[in-house]
């Protein structure tokens, strides 16, 4: 009788070990798959985040690069002070078609109106801001280069 009885309950019991066994190994093998996962997630948004900003500085090392080289392009076009415009802008034509990284490439006049620009729908409208709050002079001589942030298109709003 004894071990009918010790039987009777040693099974539930044993049975019970074993759910709760189960149980905590079922939470510990989908917590550690969690972690892995987590990890495996966050390395894919570094490498993401990596190329992303990789490709970001090559294309502002590009505009850059434009921009330094600008006033070396544009010198041989310069006649008694005065630029050639229609020379100025077909040089920032092909410079504009050459490279996909910028729309366009305007020269703004004191008057706030492009002197010259790459496309030719650029060059009668005026700049939406005043160009000294939204400039910063980056030379201190003639014919120097500024820089512009971005500015909303007024037809598109890009």
């Amino acid at each position: 009788m004894f071990s009918t009885r010790f039987l009777r309950h040693a099974v539930p019991f044993a049975v019970l070990g074993l759910l709760v066994a189960q149980i905590v190994a079922t939470a510990l093998v989908v917590n550690r798959q969690k972690d892995a996962q987590i990890a495996a997630a966050l390395d894919s948004l570094n490498k993401i985040r990596r190329s992303t900003e990789a490709a970001m500085n090559r294309s502002v090392v590009q505009v850059d690069a434009m921009l330094a080289g600008l006033p070396a392009v544009l010198a041989p076009l310069q006649r008694d002070g005065r630029l050639e415009v229609s020379q100025v802008n077909r040089v920032l034509r092909e410079l504009n078609n050459q490279n996909f990284i910028y729309r366009d490439i305007l020269l703004i006049g004191q008057d706030r109106l492009p002197v010259a620009t790459a496309l030719p729908v650029s060059r009668r409208r005026r700049l939406p801001v005043p160009s000294a709050s939204s400039f910063a002079e980056v030379a201190a001589r003639g014919g120097s280069v500024l820089i512009g942030g971005p500015v909303l298109n007024a037809n598109t709003g890009e």
